[in-house]
């Protein structure tokens, strides 16, 4: 399951955050279906079968990824490339949430998954 599919979901994780809530749950089914297939039960929920493979989900990885990101930028631990991702907000006062910096602004995502040619079930 690592080698197969979470590889193809670890290329590039910051991408596939920003997909709609239907392309999530759409992962999460790949996911829970290799899961299923790898321990050969049908039966359980997919929290047991995460818990099972000793695994996390995808939205899971990639929520702490962004917060790995997060954190280094916010202490400019991030390689040269990457300053650009996130942006510091020029605001001078204390904010409750601590939200000091924002995503750039994305009209629209094109993803592959969308293509004719995949069918998901």
């Amino acid at each position: 399951m690592r080698a197969f599919v979470l590889s193809q979901f670890n290329c590039c994780p910051l991408v596939w955050m920003f997909c709609d809530r239907a392309l999530n749950r759409k992962v999460n089914h790949v996911q829970e279906m290799v899961l299923r297939i790898a321990h050969k039960d049908c039966k359980i929920d997919f929290g047991s079968l995460l818990g099972q493979s000793n695994s996390i989900s995808i939205n899971v990885i990639n929520l702490q990824l962004l917060m790995t990101e997060s954190f280094t930028k916010k202490f400019d631990l991030n390689p040269h490339f990457m300053k650009d991702i996130l942006i510091e907000r020029g605001i001078t006062y204390h904010l409750k949430h601590g939200n000091d910096t924002q995503l750039p602004k994305v009209r629209t995502i094109f993803c592959c998954c969308r293509d004719s040619s995949l069918s998901w079930k």
